[in-house]
């Protein structure tokens, strides 16, 4: 990031983790390394600026990019852009989104993902990577 912030966006994994489950987006490839889910996460980013021009909204770099799956993932009801919208609007976006990323996440080492049904899904950073590699997260410890 430290080379050009609005070309290498920030990656939070659960944020992200977030955006392409309401996409449809999948997530990078069993396996993938740090690296490999970071180019990933740029193409998502790369993906948002593709459908926000076809929508007719302008997004200026990757940076933009990120600030929309933000909004999206974190936005609650009582925000004042979210809370002007008509109720049935409203209620239908908070439907589709579910639980908002917890505003306590830290670089993937946050509580986790609030889901629709109100519990939490715990996506810690060592707890993500024992998932991926099949270990319990107090393995190493």
């Amino acid at each position: 990031m430290a080379l050009d912030p609005l070309q290498n966006a920030m990656f939070k994994p659960v944020a992200f983790w977030k955006g392409y489950s309401l996409t449809g987006y999948g997530d990078a490839p069993k396996g993938a390394r740090a690296a490999e889910q970071y180019e990933h996460a740029m193409k998502f980013l790369d993906r948002i600026m593709e459908e926000a021009e076809a929508r007719g909204m302008h997004l200026r770099d990757r940076l933009d990019a990120q600030g929309v799956l933000w909004s999206v993932i974190k936005a609650k009801p009582d925000w004042g852009l979210v809370k002007s919208w008509p109720s049935d609007e409203r209620e239908e976006f908070l439907k589709w989104r579910g639980g908002t990323v917890d505003e306590d996440e830290k670089d993937g080492e946050g509580e986790g993902v609030e889901g629709s049904a109100g519990g939490k899904v715990a996506r810690d950073a060592l707890g993500a990577l024992a998932d991926k590699l099949f270990f319990e997260s107090n393995y190493s410890a």
